[in-house]
Order: structure tokens, then C-alpha cells, then sequence
């Protein structure tokens, strides 16, 4: 890959991790302003269309946790020359990538989880893997190394995630 090339998928990586940290961190704390207010007293209940048990609001908060170092670590990766403008090259890496986040708000909180925890997250680990595919071991070894810790991640949350519903 040449230098510009991975510094825009350094910036699109570094959007895709800070967009799964705000969607997952979004979702856990409106249903935790559910329950600080009170709204469990009221009626409604973890049976209600949509509402989230306690175990995936735990998993959505360690998600976010670990989605923000995500972020991060594509961060540092992205090169420091003013002629590069790595600032410039943060942001969806497609279309596709902005219309999924953005369709998140258009579902209940826990169709927005299964979506991030299943199509979104395996879209990621593919977009990963197809990167890495490109990747030059002389070259890019910063960036395979944090690709292959990120792959980690994202295997642990995938078990995670079907754990939850087992």
C-alpha cells in the first residue's frame, strides 16, 4: 500500500471505531436514563419491544471502552506530515459505511445492537481483513499489528454477543 493509501484507511478505520464507540455508548446510556428515571417503577420492564437487559448494557459500555482505543491506536497510525493532512482523511471509508450508521437511529435499541454486533461488526472484520491483504510486512507492520489486535477484539465480541443470547 502506498503511503496514502493507508493513511485513508487509517482514517476511515479511525471513523468506523469512533462510530461504533458513540452508537454503543449512545445506546447504553439512553437505556440507563430509563432506569435513573424511573421508568421501571412505571411499567416498563425488560419484556418491553425493544428494551435491553442489563447484561447487554454492560456489553455495549465495554464495547465502547474498547472501540475508543480502537480509535486510538488507527490514530497514531495515521502519518504526521502536514502534506498528508491526515485530519482530512478521517471519515466514512464509503457511502455504505455513513448509510449504516446513520439507519442505527431508524431501529429499536435492540435491533441497533443486533445490527452492530452482527452485520456491521462482521463488515468491519472483512474490511479489516481485505486491508490486511494489501498490507506489506516491511512496510505496514505497524498497521498489521494493530489490525491483528483489533481481529482479536472484534472475536471476543462476537462471542460476547452470542453469549448474550444463548
Amino acid at each position: 500500500m502506498d503511503i496514502e493509501r493507508l493513511a485513508d484507511a487509517c482514517g476511515g478505520l479511525v471513523w468506523i471505531s469512533e462510530q461504533m464507540m458513540l452508537a454503543q455508548r449512545s445506546l447504553a446510556m439512553a437505556e440507563l436514563d430509563k432506569l435513573s428515571a424511573g421508568s421501571l417503577a412505571t411499567g416498563v420492564d425488560e419484556s418491553t419491544p425493544g428494551a435491553l437487559d442489563d447484561s447487554t448494557i454492560a456489553l455495549l459500555a465495554l464495547s465502547s471502552r474498547r472501540y475508543a482505543q480502537h480509535g486510538g491506536w488507527w490514530r497514531d497510525l495515521l502519518p504526521d506530515s502536514p502534506a498528508l493532512n491526515s485530519a482530512s482523511r478521517i471519515g466514512p471509508p464509503t457511502q455504505q459505511w455513513a448509510d449504516t450508521f446513520n439507519q442505527l437511529s431508524d431501529v429499536s435499541p435492540s435491533e441497533a445492537v443486533t445490527n452492530l454486533h452482527t452485520e456491521v461488526l462482521d463488515e468491519l472484520r472483512m474490511h479489516i481483513e481485505k486491508l490486511l491483504e494489501l498490507a506489506s510486512p516491511i512496510s505496514e507492520e505497524a498497521f498489521m499489528r494493530v489490525a491483528q489486535m483489533v481481529l482479536a477484539d472484534l472475536a471476543t465480541e462476537q462471542v460476547a454477543r452470542k453469549e448474550l443470547r444463548a
